[in-house]
């Protein structure tokens, strides 16, 4: 499989969890549609660290990206930003105010690298 999603045999694709150990649907749609767009003769690929996933028990944590711990273990000099989640209008009609989102940036191209959440 390469990062088109396309399978050994050329023209022929696979998503979801034939695909990777992506198996959230918005991932395998994300998939869906980097091989259409492959198959119409478009430079796509799947770029997996830019799709979130979430858990959704109690705490709820979700992340987009690469954790702190990944950025520094690939050599980014990184800026850290936290963000409570209490000042959210969602989390306060849902009575999820206590938790935050940090967001990991490159501390020299302003990129960000990943954006892990926790919230209870």
């Amino acid at each position: 499989m390469n990062v088109s999603v396309e399978t050994n045999l050329p023209g022929i694709y696979a998503v979801g969890e034939l695909a990777s150990n992506c198996c959230l649907p918005h991932g395998a749609t994300h998939q869906g549609c980097v091989a259409g767009r492959h198959a119409a003769g478009k430079e796509v690929y799947t770029l997996y660290e830019a799709i979130p996933y979430g858990v959704l028990a109690c705490p709820k944590t979700v992340s987009a990206g690469v954790s702190l711990e990944e950025a520094l273990q690939k050599g980014y000099q990184v800026e850290v930003k936290a963000f409570p989640l209490h000042a959210l209008d969602k989390f306060q009609a849902t009575y999820l105010i206590e938790g935050f989102t940090r967001i990991i940036k490159d501390k020299f191209t302003g990129k960000t690298l990943g954006a892990p959440s926790c919230g209870i």
